[in-house]
């Protein structure tokens, strides 16, 4: 073989195995944002819950 060959298949192999870790990664980005957009999620509707309560116990009182 000779040293072009050997580099063509080198550069084939890396190719292949980048390609499979970048799918591997995406994969993972993916669960993460959805991960991710559930937490955002909870918190804002948490928040505005709280926030929803504390307005109306101050309407509530009386003054």
């Amino acid at each position: 073989m000779t040293e072009t060959q050997i580099m063509f298949e080198k550069i084939h192999e890396n190719q292949k195995r980048v390609r499979t870790f970048n799918i591997k990664r995406a994969k993972k980005q993916k669960k993460q944002a959805i991960i991710d957009n559930v937490v955002m999620f909870l918190a804002s509707s948490t928040f505005l819950i709280g926030i929803m309560t504390f307005i109306a116990v101050i309407e509530s009182m009386k003054f």
